[in-house]
């Protein structure tokens, strides 16, 4: 079965996008606008020759591969601006003023690779398969209100040794996380804003930037069952048999936790 291509930009699309239009030059709204076009309809790996492949070749406003791969690497345009608008419509839709519960859903994932020259490749360990694969590892975002939820932001995670190869900043996951995606979002006031993620960012902190936010928001995360609790009599337990000690009780308390 062919491929679908976009011929021509729908109605439909074209106005929800028009709220982007003065975060970008005439031609970069343009390209901004055939790219999301691309994704939304491209059923390949969505690099930027499958998407500019995904543009047929009949459509009058098709521009060539380099000018979209200009449009994502050197454009000016703000991507957290553009994320902002996102969520803002998004807030809007729902009444997140409203005191609505909102999550920030944070978590990492790969994208399996062959070669050695896609930015941030490496070998990393993944749990699901329990052993190392050849990927990039991406960590991602996404907003949601009950069963209504948009993507907001990606960023990838490159190893600490691999820093030096890709000319880039070293980042722990929860440290992108944070300084890329949780906090640069501003959320409406009254909106009861939860971070939701798993053991590997669910740190001190991590939790205390989350917390020490202007909203401070509360954060909800797994914790991995070699952490150990530490009693009032500051006495140390691990997590897991510290809760099957309280469960069959029936008391509940605030605790600290830190890992073996």
């Amino acid at each position: 079965m062919a491929e679908p291509k976009v011929t021509r930009i729908p109605v439909k699309l074209e106005n929800m996008l028009r709220a982007f239009s003065d975060m970008f030059t005439t031609p970069g709204y343009n390209n901004f606008v055939y790219m999301v076009a691309a994704i939304t309809t491209c059923m390949l790996p969505k690099n930027i020759q499958n998407l500019h492949e995904t543009i047929a070749n009949t459509c009058k406003n098709k521009k060539d591969y380099q000018t979209y791969r200009y449009f994502f690497e050197k454009a000016r345009w703000n991507e957290n601006e553009v994320a902002q608008k996102k969520a803002d419509i998004f807030f809007k839709a729902i009444g997140a003023k409203k005191g609505k519960r909102i999550l920030i859903i944070v978590d990492d994932t790969f994208k399996k690779k062959k070669g050695e020259n896609t930015f941030g490749v490496g070998w990393f360990w993944d749990h699901s398969v329990g052993k190392h694969i050849w990927a990039n590892n991406i960590v991602t975002s996404i907003i949601q209100h009950k069963e209504y939820f948009i993507f907001h932001k990606a960023m990838m995670y490159v190893k600490e040794e691999d820093t030096e190869k890709w000319g880039v900043e070293f980042k722990k996951k929860h440290e992108i996380a944070y300084e890329e995606m949780v906090k640069p979002l501003k959320v409406p006031k009254g909106a009861n804003v939860y971070v939701v993620c798993d053991a590997a960012y669910f740190n001190k902190e991590f939790i205390s930037n989350c917390r020490n936010s202007p909203d401070s928001y509360h954060v909800i995360g797994r914790v991995k069952y070699d952490l150990l609790i530490t009693r009032d009599d500051d006495s140390n337990i691990n997590v897991k048999d510290y809760f099957t000690e309280e469960f069959k009780k029936g008391n509940y308390k605030k605790i600290k936790i830190g890992r073996a």
